[in-house]
């Protein structure tokens, strides 16, 4: 008889019993104390039957296939590995179910060993199941792993950051976000190497900033064949409150020969730009801009409206250029004599 007809013969008689103390007009209380007692004991042998049921059974052999990881032994300094191994193997066991269930729960890894271009997996596992007597390898797959090594190289190549900010109102950088360091050696194979040109910090975001930011910020790996010189790099911002001004600059024409002249209409543009508020006063006192058209520029131009450049000239001051109206002008030439 299997387990199941079993049970279900257990639960047959435990419906008997509850016919029986009704049909025997015990009174409601008693009745509760009576079943209740006689379920817990036909419970208790009931999982002392399961558990015997299960060591006999667990005693006996079964086959049962297990996948086992493989972890590469230690390479040579200046070796590197080429090609990607096999993550794992499947191993077909047969044994005892007490130590398959152990193995199956946890796998050991099979260590390859790297001196030799081919290795016998089959083999491997045996060996490192030694000191389990009562298991027996059936099945490897795959029976072989080859294992490609190559002279290690290096390289050097630029970080990239995948880091996404964004402010409170008003708050922006001060100036341009750096990465210490900015580039990193990478160490590999050459056919692993040939084709990263970059590695990029892990993408996060950074939301609603209003101080300076500085911060560990983890690197990708191409991929496990390759080794990084830095598994992070430092961020660093400044930050700073700006506010809005708004200037008004005449445009120059910039290249006119001598015997020519450019007017432009209108002859000024209003320059809206942010700046830090600590820096509002020192720029309300000067006009830091300048706008122009170089004479070339008019001279390719057949629309009659060009657009002039907007120049900072004081390089110490952190102004953002926000927009400049308008943003096309109409020029006239006027012609002149010496």
């Amino acid at each position: 008889m299997d387990i199941t007809s079993k049970i279900q013969k257990f639960f047959d008689y435990i419906r008997g019993l509850w016919s029986d103390n009704l049909s025997q007009g015990v009174d409601d209380e008693n009745l509760s104390i009576v079943r209740r007692e006689k379920i817990i004991v036909f419970l208790i042998a009931f999982l002392l039957a399961l558990g015997l049921w299960f060591l006999v059974n667990m005693s006996r052999s079964y086959n049962l296939d297990v996948k086992m990881p493989i972890q590469l032994g230690n390479i040579p300094e200046d070796k590197a590995l080429a090609s990607n191994l096999p993550e794992s193997a499947t191993v077909s066991l047969q044994g005892e179910g007490w130590k398959l269930i152990s193995l199956y729960h946890n796998p050991p890894e099979i260590f390859l060993n790297v001196t030799r271009d081919q290795v016998n997996l089959y083999e491997q596992v045996r060996e490192q199941l030694n000191a389990t007597p009562t298991v027996t390898v059936l099945k490897v797959t795959p029976v072989m792993a080859n294992v490609k090594l190559e002279d290690k190289v290096s390289k050097k190549v630029p970080v990239f950051s995948n880091i996404d900010v964004s402010f409170r109102d008003q708050f922006n950088f001060l100036t341009p976000p750096e990465l210490s360091p900015d580039s990193v050696e990478i160490y590999g194979a050459p056919g692993q190497l040939e084709n990263i040109d970059s590695i990029s910090t892990k993408k996060f975001a950074l939301n609603q900033v209003n101080a300076d930011i500085s911060r560990s910020v983890p690197l990708i790996k191409p991929n496990h064949l390759v080794e990084i010189s830095n598994e992070e790099v430092q961020y660093a911002a400044r930050v700073a409150e700006f506010t809005e001004g708004e200037s008004s600059v005449e445009v120059k024409a910039r290249n006119v020969p001598d015997s020519k002249k450019v007017t432009f209409s209108p002859p000024t543009v209003t320059i809206r730009y942010h700046v830090p508020i600590q820096q509002y006063k020192q720029i309300s006192q000067q006009k830091p801009f300048t706008a122009y058209v170089t004479y070339e520029e008019i001279s390719q131009d057949s629309t009659g409206y060009i657009e002039p450049h907007i120049e900072v000239t004081n390089k110490e001051l952190n102004i953002k250029v926000r927009s400049f109206q308008p943003d096309k002008l109409s020029y006239y030439h006027v012609l002149g004599g010496n």
